[in-house]
């Protein structure tokens, strides 16, 4: 049971570590420092958790493994799971040029006195 509580949560560490690394190489501060705290918070937490199941040990340490990993699951296949619908865009339907410049990370790096700024 602990290897799979352990696993599970290196699974997620590592998508978190992903999600950092990305942000760090887009050079997004504001989502590595994000990223950044998820980590240490889930790896803080998820740690506590398998320490605290085995100073109870037997069945209760079991569910407080059981309980917040199969959570973590529904949240996984829920957060994938194609629940809405959703129409399709017909092909053609875009008939005029789109101005990049409307794009939200586009306009991340627009700030007020620069000379980017002015032009947009």
């Amino acid at each position: 049971m602990k290897v799979a509580f352990l696993i599970l949560g290196g699974a997620v560490v590592a998508l978190l570590g992903l999600l950092l690394i990305s942000s760090i190489h887009e050079r997004r501060q504001r989502a590595a420092v994000i990223a950044a705290a998820a980590l240490i918070v889930f790896a803080a937490g998820w740690a506590g958790l398998l320490w605290a199941a085995g100073q109870i040990g037997g069945a209760a340490g079991v569910a407080l493994l059981i309980l917040p990993g199969a959570g973590l699951l529904i949240a996984g296949l829920l957060f994938f799971a194609p629940l809405a619908h959703t129409s399709r865009i017909p092909v053609g339907a875009i008939e005029t040029r789109v101005d990049e410049r409307n794009v939200i990370f586009a306009r991340e790096e627009y700030r007020p006195g620069t000379e980017k700024y002015r032009q947009y």
